[in-house]
């Protein structure tokens, strides 16, 4: 901790787990009177809780007859918390593998900014937090006071040349954050208003992004797609926004031809998206641009992301459904998919639907594997997390019990499950995952470098309410009812 922190709270605890839920009562309350609203200090309250475990499972090895000191300080725009004690030495790899620890540590690195473990020798090891402050703020609930109806917009000068182009960020970064917060306020991800982490994930094959430009240098229009890797055979399409000034002129539909016309060119094998269903808008532009529903995700955009100047509408009071849409661009391999018996005649309509070719096969016998292997990604601005399973195995439906109920007791709103088509176990194990409370979710297709997976999702006492949700196809409308019909989750009154 540097000098010019200023110390908020400091206190020793004991490592009886009872003593958990007032430590993270008292980080909660803590960070509200630092001024971070109450979405934020959830945020916090979980890291101190996942903190509080990670100490007491490897410093103690789960005993309750230690403590630990635990302090809150503000640092100008930054929020530390730092978790010291002189219990056992470990490792903090180790500490990341093993399964009593893994997903708390995992958690930790997607509710705060940076970790840093410090070992002091004699005086033991600090485990700090660092949360700053104005990317939580960009982050936060956004400015839904301040929607505005698409009537209220003055347009901008039909005539106006508009020029489409690769972002230069050094160039165009403020702009573009500009036309974002002209679109979201302040609800996006926040490295739409970085100009330099634009240029990083441009720089490194991560990002292809590309503007509509004015002569005066203002963007007018955005389009990117993400990949996950510089060599990924799949995209995700993101950061789509047209400034209110400049809609009516299909320039979505013109941005989204040039940024996938690079990329099919480059080989790329398809795109996928999440389309929001507060209007149709998203989901229009995707169908004109060769996209096709794959999926449903129940509630899994937060209700407090908005969406300024369309229609007057502002942020939802509750979770927002997103459509999947897949866009091929390139023909895919020839492929084998196991596809689970329950859903087969679904996956089979979707596949066609999507325009992409399978063959499909029954699993027979399968011999699993004594192990499972499954990946965890916790979007805390989302307020969601992802199991994906790389290898499954025996133990599949038992750690994937374990981990939900974690994930869950983190008061984490969905949690999705992805499994490899490709592998002849998820016909077998879907069943059983289904009596967790799991349920068909849609396909991302290519998503993996064994082909396709099959998501299914989890609801964590989350009612929703299918009227409110605008789907606009005749196939996207009956992908909706079976997935609706097979959550068996609440419906909220109309």
């Amino acid at each position: 901790m540097s000098d010019a922190a200023h110390l908020l709270v400091s206190l020793t605890v004991s490592t009886d787990r009872r003593m958990i839920p007032a430590v993270c009562a008292l980080v909660r309350e803590t960070a509200q009177a630092a001024g971070f609203d109450a979405r934020q200090a959830q945020r916090l309250e979980l890291a101190a809780e996942e903190a509080a475990i990670v100490v007491i499972e490897q410093s103690f090895e789960g005993r309750a007859d230690g403590t630990y000191d635990l302090s809150m300080s503000g640092e100008g725009a930054r929020f530390v918390m730092t978790v010291h004690d002189l219990g056992l030495p470990f490792d903090w790899a180790r500490a990341q593998a093993e399964e009593s620890t893994s997903l708390s540590i995992q958690l930790l690195r997607s509710l705060t900014d940076e970790i840093r473990f410090v070992n002091l020798g004699k005086q033991g090891k600090r485990i700090e937090f660092v949360v700053n402050r104005s990317e939580m703020d960009l982050e936060g609930p956004g400015l839904h006071q301040i929607a505005v109806p698409a009537g209220e917009v003055p347009a901008a000068p039909a005539d106006t040349p508009l020029e489409i182009r690769p972002l230069r960020p050094e160039e165009d970064g403020v702009a573009l954050a500009r036309c974002m917060y002209t679109v979201y306020g302040y609800s996006y991800h926040e490295v739409v208003y970085f100009p330099e982490r634009l240029r990083d994930l441009i720089e490194k094959g991560l990002l292809v992004s590309v503007v509509a430009v004015t002569p005066d240098g203002t963007v007018a229009g955005h389009q990117g797609l993400k990949k996950t890797a510089p060599d990924a055979r799949v995209a995700n399409v993101s950061m789509g926004a047209v400034d209110p000034r400049f809609r009516g002129r299909k320039l979505f539909e013109r941005l989204k031809a040039e940024t996938f016309g690079r990329v099919k060119a480059q080989g790329l094998l398809g795109l996928y998206g999440e389309a929001v269903t507060i209007h149709p808008y998203s989901q229009k532009a995707n169908f004109a641009s060769g996209g096709h529903e794959t999926g449903i995700l129940l509630a899994y955009i937060p209700g407090d992301r908005s969406f300024k100047k369309i229609d007057g509408q502002g942020g939802a009071s509750d979770r927002q459904t997103a459509v999947l849409f897949y866009i091929a661009l390139n023909p895919a391999p020839v492929r084998t998919v196991y596809p689970p018996a329950a859903h087969r005649a679904m996956i089979e309509r979707i596949y066609a639907w999507a325009g992409v070719g399978r063959a499909f096969a029954e699993p027979g016998a399968v011999e699993l594997a004594e192990r499972s292997e499954v990946d965890v990604e916790v979007r805390a601005s989302y307020n969601w997390a992802v199991l994906g399973v790389v290898r499954a195995g025996r133990d599949l439906v038992d750690l994937v019990r374990v981990r939900m109920r974690e994930m869950c007791q983190s008061h984490l709103d969905c949690v999705y499950l992805d499994l490899p088509l490709s592998d002849p176990a998820t016909a077998v194990l879907v069943p059983e995952l289904e009596e967790l409370g799991f349920s068909f979710c849609g396909i991302y297709p290519e998503m993996v470098e064994s082909g396709d997976l099959l998501r299914l999702q989890y609801l964590n006492n989350i009612a929703i309410d299918p009227a409110r949700i605008v789907v606009v196809t005749d196939f996207g409308r009956e992908l909706l009812g079976y997935v609706v019909e097979r959550a068996g989750v609440a419906v909220a009154a109309v």
